[in-house]
């Protein structure tokens, strides 16, 4: 399990793997001070997300995410548009005592990036998450490398290093998730670690809520985030 910020990250998703079958959610995600890659300025980014995820039988899981973005700046100023779309594959590359998942992420670029809510650049991620079960408790560890285009400068990138450290264990009705990690610093962008606790039901309903905190300048300073989903073909809790 690898819960996963979906603003100013270069992973977004939410806290639980995708159920067998077809799963949908939105939901909404409001981040404070948030200052986004290659970018100076901080603002207020609210978000309305959909996820669309499919988890065939097999080794592999498939999520399209998608968003529409406001962003108010400490002027006055506010600009809106949709956001980027991303795809996410995760496939089990080995399964035993410690389950070994690589996971590759591509971001298209949609978003407008003259009004700063996107990079007109398409990233890709590529990261391999380590996941132990003890008991009830799931643990993870995630590293990985994001390639992202530079808005600011022509057949530019910066390669950043992406690590996690995740848990969660189920609780009644609902499963608790945590989550610390981000990017690491680079020549052109600093560091952005935050820590984040949700909270999902179990399926079919697939409803939640989560919060966290940035743990560096760069990150934002705190977000919120609720969605509601189903997931049809998995089993009732």
């Amino acid at each position: 399990m690898l819960l996963l910020l979906a603003a100013g990250s270069a992973l977004a998703g939410w806290p639980e793997p995708e159920p067998a079958g077809l799963s949908l959610r939105l939901g909404g995600q409001h981040s404070a001070a948030l200052v986004p890659p290659f970018r100076a300025a901080s603002r207020e980014r609210s978000a309305g997300e959909l996820s669309l995820g499919w988890a065939p039988p097999g080794p592999l899981q498939l999520r399209l995410s998608g968003d529409y973005l406001r962003d108010a700046f400490a002027s006055g100023s506010t600009v809106s548009g949709p956001g980027d779309l991303r795809l996410t594959t995760d496939a089990l590359l080995w399964s035993g005592a410690l389950d070994v998942h690589g996971r590759w992420q591509v971001k298209l670029p949609n978003a407008n990036d003259r009004a700063e809510l996107g990079t007109d650049e398409t990233d890709a991620t590529l990261s391999v998450e380590a996941r132990r079960a003890l008991g009830d408790l799931a643990l993870g560890a995630t590293a990985g490398l994001a390639i992202v285009g530079n808005p600011l400068m022509f057949a530019n990138q910066d390669d950043l290093l992406i690590t996690h450290l995740s848990g969660s264990l189920p609780a009644g009705p609902l499963r608790i998730s945590a989550d610390v990690g981000g990017s690491w610093a680079t020549s052109r962008n600093p560091a952005r670690m935050a820590a984040e606790l949700g909270a999902e039901g179990r399926c079919p309903w697939l409803g939640g809520v989560a919060a966290g905190a940035g743990l560096t300048p760069a990150a934002a300073d705190w977000m919120a985030r609720v969605w509601l989903g189903w997931g049809w073909g998995c089993p009732s809790p």
